[in-house]
């Protein structure tokens, strides 16, 4: 759900770069993008570091706070600067690295040498697949006429209601996902 949730997320902001802020595809992927998906190599190196070192379940709510605070951020102000929406793409993969990194350390912890290869070869099917779903399902909102009202007074653009109601969706499936894995931690350390 989680990795479903930034994907669609992800894929989202080049629709509402061009339709809200009438910005060039190039402009797009250099100005908006790119600086984000640049961050994930630093940030990939600190979450490991932070998994060795405070545990999965800090690093996990690091960045799950990282990808909600974005979040929160572009769906109180999808109207107002692109380079708003830029810096907090850095957020957005920097916890996506985070949240990646704990999934993959949890799994590779829970399986045994035997099962390590085909359990990892799994776990990156079904993240993908995740992606894939997370993908389709943003496409299939953004085109729901219900999302287009106006929710949050800070919102001023009528073309940008959608897009910010969209992120507000995206914020409750982060939460879900977020106590989701908090209870198959919690679950998991207590079975231990």
């Amino acid at each position: 759900m989680l990795l479903g949730t930034v994907a669609g997320y992800v894929s989202m902001v080049p629709y509402m770069m061009k339709e809200v802020h009438q910005l060039a595809t190039s402009l797009i992927g250099i100005g908006v993008l790119f600086p984000g998906t640049v961050s994930v190599v630093l940030f990939g190196i600190i979450g490991g570091i932070l998994v060795d070192k405070s545990g999965t379940a800090f690093t996990m709510l690091l960045g799950l706070c990282m990808i909600g605070t974005s979040f929160l951020i572009v769906s109180l102000f999808p109207d107002q600067t692109p380079w708003l929406v830029s810096g907090t793409m850095v957020l957005t993969f920097g916890g996506l690295s985070f949240v990646k990194t704990v999934i993959s350390a949890s799994v590779a912890g829970a399986l045994s040498t035997e099962e390590s290869g085909s359990g990892m070869g799994l776990l990156n099917f079904a993240c993908f697949l995740a992606e894939g779903i997370g993908v389709a399902t943003v496409g299939g909102l953004m085109t729901k006429p219900w999302l287009a009202s106006p929710l949050l007074p800070t919102v001023t653009k009528a073309n940008a209601f959608h897009y910010s109601n969209l992120v507000l969706i995206f914020i409750a499936a982060l939460v879900i996902g977020g106590l989701g894995f908090l209870y198959a931690y919690g679950s998991r350390k207590n079975h231990a």
